[in-house]
């Protein structure tokens, strides 16, 4: 039996695009109607390919082997131009091992494979740029070790600048400092007039304070002589407009000398100023009078003379209605008669919301006692029949009454247990 396979053939089959599909032993031939369908049969070839020249052979049509497995050489054989593995036993029911051709490459899918699998590449990398981004320029840092910023250093400020040093100040700058607004600006200092009012922290009512101050007024060629009668408290509106770039060095000279704003005048309550203050000095600023001023004194006044008026205020309120919290009260004067041991307060008593009116309020008690009484208020020297108890004569003793006499003492001394 002949088991070569023509050349021929064989090369035939190897470069031929267009094979039969194998018949298997057993099973019906496949249609080959549709020859041209190579999707459906890529390995068809015409039925003349599969003749052989062996014309022993007693095997029937239905028992023809594949013609690629036909070749099967013979155990003699000691030379083949095929592989081993190529061998096939006919008596065998077991299909060969078969290795397909490779597919034709479809140039057209992979060109639109490569610009689907570009744009993805592209979508990635900008999906990295803006994380990149986003983590080193959008994310807060949290690097404690900030290096300071250089500043320039700020020139020293004497924030224990004297109420005496203030006044001299703006007495000498201020015409300069006005000098574009009024060329002619004048100014001439008082000692000693009303201390600006201030309520401290915590206090119950307003302190003037009594002590040494100073003036600095500031007097312009500009005629600002408004009449009070015709103009009532609007005259105070009109003043402040006139004499508003006086104000306004006034203020920039204390901010700049270390000056805090403690205290803001209300148009509700014209007798409260604007108040500034350092470690040292207080000092009021009044633009809504003419001439302009600002009047400053020992800020350590203050907390002295509330300590002292606190207990006097309670007395006053308790005998005086409009006593309250708007109350504006000024230490006059005070005098102790250490051989009878009494003592008395003259105290200043107005109200922050008028400047006008006002009295003397008249206070004495026992200088060992810590609680003050009222003689009562006054706006000129009382007549010497006010002091009429011991109490009161021996605390006033001394002082001026009516009709030119002073007070002295002709009641009898009170007997323990009675009230003075």
């Amino acid at each position: 039996m002949k088991d070569d396979i023509d050349n021929d053939k064989l090369d035939q089959f190897e470069t031929s695009s267009d094979i039969d599909t194998p018949i298997i032993p057993g099973e019906t031939e496949p249609d080959t109607t549709n020859s041209n369908d190579n999707e459906s049969m890529p390995y068809s070839t015409d039925d003349t390919s599969n003749e052989t020249t062996d014309e022993t052979s007693d095997s029937t049509s239905s028992d023809m082997p594949d013609p690629i497995s036909d070749y099967s050489p013979s155990n003699d054989t000691s030379s083949s131009d095929l592989d081993e593995d190529n061998s096939y036993d006919s008596s065998s029911s077991v299909m060969p091992d078969f290795v397909a051709p490779a597919p034709v490459a479809n140039t057209k899918k992979t060109k639109h494979g490569k610009v689907i699998f570009g744009f993805i590449i592209l979508v990635l990398l900008l999906a990295l740029a803006g994380f990149v981004y986003w983590y080193y320029y959008m994310q807060p840092t949290t690097d404690n070790s900030t290096k300071p910023v250089a500043t320039e250093p700020k020139a020293n400020v004497d924030t224990g600048l004297s109420y005496t040093d203030v006044i001299k100040d703006l007495k000498s700058d201020m015409p300069g400092l006005v000098a574009e607004s009024f060329p002619k600006a004048k100014t001439f200092t008082v000692d000693n007039l009303d201390a600006p009012a201030l309520k401290i922290k915590d206090s119950d009512f307003y302190t003037r304070a009594s002590g040494e101050n100073q003036t600095v007024f500031v007097q312009t060629d500009g005629d600002k002589k408004y009449s009070f009668e015709s103009d009532g408290i609007d005259t105070n509106k009109k003043y402040a407009a006139a004499n508003k770039p006086i104000n306004d060095a006034f203020v920039t000279y204390l901010t700049e000398k270390g000056f805090k704003e403690v205290q803001t005048a209300d148009q509700d309550l014209p007798n409260i100023k604007t108040v500034y203050t350092n470690d040292a000095t207080a000092c009021s600023v009044s633009a809504d009078e003419d001439p302009a001023s600002v009047t400053c004194t020992e800020l350590g006044n203050y907390s002295r003379d509330q300590a002292t008026l606190a207990p006097m205020y309670s007395t006053l309120k308790k005998a005086e209605k409009e006593v309250g919290e708007t109350t504006v009260l000024g230490l006059m004067s005070t005098k102790s008669n250490q051989a009878l041991g009494y003592q008395n307060a003259v105290v200043s008593v107005s109200d922050a919301k008028s400047v006008v009116g006002g009295y003397a309020g008249l206070l004495y008690k026992k200088i060992s006692d810590e609680t003050w009484s009222y003689l009562g208020g006054a706006q000129d020297v009382l007549a010497c029949g006010k002091y009429s108890t011991y109490a009161q004569q021996a605390a006033f003793q001394g002082d001026p009454c009516g009709d030119g006499k002073t007070v002295t003492v002709t009641a009898d001394v009170p007997k323990k247990g009675i009230a003075l």
